[in-house]
């Protein structure tokens, strides 16, 4: 699925955001700004990364709106109605350059109020998270688009998403080389 990412919908890693009544799951990400375009098809690796800044861990608080999961409606109608649920993503702090970082091998630990949930490597978005913006950026040729420098492209879920519910109070990712990222729920 490819959206718009607005910088209002951006947080940073230690900041609280308020949760809805819908159900909301968290997906912990890789994040990666770009430095400069990045237009498909026929994009390899070594184009991506050439085009990445660094990556950021990243988690996408996630409010799931009925008919989304039953996939009721198209992929654009999808994207729009889960842009108007009231999702973030939060981001950590430090920049992660791409030279020597293989984003395939990533881990990621998932924790809800300090209890450990799920786990994944970056395997897990496609077989390699480049290939998850390759795909985004193929996706966007198709109606005239492309990745734009200076954009945060994330990734995907590596580990299955994790549903919240009233009473949580903290999720955190911790991915092996990235660093961590925590974001605070209000219900």
């Amino acid at each position: 699925m490819v959206g718009t990412l607005t910088a209002s919908l951006i947080r940073q890693s230690g900041d609280s955001v308020e949760i809805g009544s819908d159900p909301t799951v968290m997906e912990c990400e890789l994040g990666a700004v770009l430095r400069r375009d990045l237009e498909g098809p026929g994009l390899t690796d070594l184009d991506i990364l050439a085009a990445i800044e660094g990556f950021l861990p990243a988690i996408k608080v996630a409010p799931v709106r009925p008919g989304v999961r039953e996939r009721a409606y198209s992929w654009q109608h999808m994207i729009a109605v889960q842009k108007a649920a009231g999702g973030y993503v939060v981001t950590g702090g430090r920049l992660t350059r791409p030279a020597g970082f293989d984003a395939r091998l990533e881990g990621c630990l998932v924790s809800v109020d300090g209890s450990a949930r799920a786990g994944a490597i970056g395997y897990e978005a496609m077989g390699n998270p480049l290939r998850v913006i390759a795909a985004m950026a193929d996706r966007l040729s198709t109606i005239g688009e492309r990745l734009r420098a200076g954009q945060l492209v994330i990734t995907g879920s590596l580990p299955p998403p994790q549903p919240v519910s009233v009473g949580h109070r903290t999720v955190r990712a911790e991915f092996t080389t990235l660093g961590s990222v925590e974001v605070g729920l209000c219900w």
